[in-house]
């Protein structure tokens, strides 16, 4: 999917791989690179593996909002300008949290991001990135200003295969079709942008990275001659419990041959932050009991802050969907009174075996039994299990004048359906 969306009050252009349920993976390019140097062969995988993965634009650049050269005058930008931009890219896609992975440049505005909007970041991975702008020595910065101007194809080939390192040569073909798509294309290509993000660069401080407090992968080059490699290895001291990984003769890009090393090292961190969710489903279960609470005691004014409006209800006699409190009421008063006229008692909710599952930031399947007791003098006998499963949305809808707006971040039953369902309701 490609469009340009609203953020931060310039326009982003972006691309999206995968489903939209899935976990999202945000991508970050670098100093005066658009969102085209993401080759598929380093997101594809990860796409492969059930993430959304994002690339686009950064400001000045490609197919997002350029400054001219008055408005750059009057309102130089910052790498935490562009930290907001990212973040509110995510609120634009309407995305709670992402894995952020920045390359050069963008790994300096993830860290950002990581240290500035915690709340939002899963994850952390920089790739051949810098914290302290010292970092960009002179002879760097001078091998940068051939892109003040608009390249010839001799140029641009030139330029990148000086940054490649020692073991992977730049692969000819493909530089040579991303300069076709980038550069010829006058559209893509701004000649400014790389004098306004040095100057981002330059006006940003040093972040504080004692306050990063995600899982962080840090990959560096060994042959890297824009960043020294001993500085990823500085900076990766003052991350607590980041992860350094060592690219022998990789210098500052991303070739194709060292992703089959680096991959799995960002698979193993994407699965290592799902330890961050954990909380989430705590709190998805914890709100599935509260609801066979209520479901048990049918109080209408416990009812509501528990369900989307609508909620569906699948049963064998009965697909309800419920546009409104009232509704959700009367529905599980039928459920309810229908239930009482069987053999059983009560019911319970199995809690040992519970389960919940993250489909996403937002939304989750929760899985569980239904005990059903026929109390039989004194004694009380199970008479049969029920599968449930329930889907919760973290969405939180429009206050009505029946309804009243809940509490930001409450889980809410959006559907549930009764599986032996000819037991759920008698005939």
């Amino acid at each position: 999917m490609q469009k340009t969306v609203k953020a931060n009050n310039i326009d982003i252009y972006v691309e999206t791989f995968g489903k939209s349920t899935h976990p999202a993976v945000l991508l970050i390019m670098g100093l005066g690179c658009q969102s085209l140097n993401w080759f598929p062969y380093f997101f594809e995988p990860i796409v492969e593996q059930g993430y959304y993965v994002i690339r686009f634009d950064n400001r000045d650049i490609g197919l997002s909002t350029w400054s001219d050269a008055k408005d750059w005058e009057n309102n130089p930008y910052s790498l935490d300008d562009m930290a907001t931009d990212s973040v509110e890219l995510l609120t634009a896609l309407r995305i709670d949290k992402a894995h952020v992975i920045g390359a050069s440049m963008g790994g300096a505005i993830a860290q950002r991001i990581a240290i500035t909007y915690p709340e939002r970041v899963l994850s952390l991975t920089s790739i051949v990135s810098f914290a302290d702008s010292s970092a960009l020595t002179s002879s760097s910065v001078l091998s940068l200003s051939l892109f003040a101007n608009v390249p010839s194809l001799e140029e641009y080939l030139g330029f990148w295969s000086a940054l490649v390192g020692t073991t992977y040569p730049l692969d000819i073909p493909l530089y040579t079709q991303l300069y076709k798509d980038s550069v010829e294309n006058s559209k893509r290509y701004n000649p400014h942008c790389i004098t306004h993000q040095l100057s981002a660069i330059a006006r940003s401080p040093t972040p504080d990275l004692a306050k990063l407090n995600v899982p962080t992968l840090i990959l560096y080059g060994t042959a890297d001659p824009l960043i020294p490699a001993n500085h990823a290895e500085d900076y990766a001291k003052l991350i607590p419990g980041s992860q350094l990984f060592k690219m022998d003769g990789v210098g500052h890009d991303i070739p194709a041959g060292i992703c089959d090393r680096i991959h799995p090292e960002i698979f193993k961190l994407l699965q290592r932050s799902k330890s961050n969710m954990s909380n989430q489903i705590e709190a998805v279960k914890t709100q599935f009991i509260n609801y066979s609470e209520v479901f048990n005691k049918l109080k209408p004014e416990l009812m509501p802050p528990f369900f989307h409006e609508g909620s569906v209800l699948i049963t064998t006699p009965l697909v309800a969907t419920m546009k409104n409190a009232t509704e959700i009421q009367g529905v599980f008063t039928q459920f309810m009174n229908a239930l009482r006229l069987q053999n059983f008692t009560r019911s319970v909710l199995d809690e040992n075996n519970l389960h919940a599952k993250m489909l996403s930031e937002n939304i989750a399947i929760v899985s569980g039994t239904a005990i059903r007791y026929k109390k039989d003098a004194d004694v009380e006998d199970e008479l049969e299990r029920i599968a449930i499963i329930y889907t919760f949305c973290k969405d939180i809808p429009e206050a009505t004048a029946t309804t009243p707006q809940t509490p930001d971040g409450v889980w809410r039953i959006v559907s549930g359906i009764i599986h032996q369902p000819e037991n759920a309701i008698a005939p």
